[in-house]
């Protein structure tokens, strides 16, 4: 229901994307971001938010009405885990994404991921990618999630990889981390 709905989208950070919505909600998307706007839970955001870098949203970001009610959806989440392979598409496509939530809830789980070894090799370069075009006040804060989130995933499969794969991951890592 509601707060099924609302507990997804809180995985996506307190402002997100219809994109992103639609990846997370089962079912009618759209209509489910209305019903939630139409309760007070949701609201479009104000202009001049700005996606972490991957791709552009076509529609106005959508936000939690109350920072207090995210919070709590997400203190939820603890004691009901997210699938860590939505976490993983959420992360490694390039929907456009306005928070680092999805980074950070990924990042411990990952060596849950049921994916093979090439899908996690190319998901750490995919995720550092997104460093790129950061300016040096969000590469601070947000580049760190995104590059322990790359090394925990790395971590967890870098046994499957084969030398070069490691290598390269690592190296990839060591240079978004010198940015």
């Amino acid at each position: 229901g509601q707060f099924a709905n609302a507990m997804q989208l809180a995985i996506l950070g307190e402002l997100f994307s219809a994109e992103a919505a639609s990846v997370v909600i089962q079912g009618d998307a759209a209509a489910a971001l209305r019903t939630l706007r139409y309760r007070g839970i949701l609201s479009h955001a104000a202009t001049g938010a700005t996606p972490i870098p991957g791709n552009s949203s076509l529609h106005q970001p959508i936000s939690f009405t109350h920072t207090l009610l995210h919070r709590r959806l997400i203190d939820q989440l603890e004691t009901t885990p997210t699938s860590p392979e939505l976490l993983w598409k959420l992360c490694t496509t390039s929907l456009p994404l306005y928070s680092f939530q999805p980074f950070l809830l990924l990042a411990p789980i990952a060596p849950q991921l049921s994916i093979s070894a090439q899908e996690a090799h190319s998901g750490v370069a995919a995720i550092v990618a997104r460093t790129k075009g950061m300016n040096v006040a969000v590469l601070e804060t947000g580049g760190r999630v995104l590059l322990e989130c790359g090394r925990a995933v790395a971590q967890a499969f870098s046994s499957q990889w084969s030398s070069d794969q490691q290598q390269e991951s690592e190296l990839l890592l060591i240079a978004t981390d010198l940015r």
